[in-house]
């Protein structure tokens, strides 16, 4: 990630199980961890794959 220059924050979709270990992770090591919503599944289904969606 370092590769994209200096880091602020890092977005997660759902900090649920594996995502709760990665928080605490990254945490440690003195990154802001921000939890992201995830895309509405029923848009996704319908609409299929789109840039606006995914984005």
């Amino acid at each position: 990630m370092a590769s994209f220059g200096r880091l602020a924050a890092v977005g997660l979709e759902g900090t649920g199980s594996y995502g709760a270990g990665l928080t605490r992770v990254l945490s440690a090591v003195g990154l802001a961890v921000v939890e992201v919503d995830r895309p509405d599944r029923s848009a996704r289904r319908s609409q299929g794959k789109s840039d606006p969606l995914d984005a």
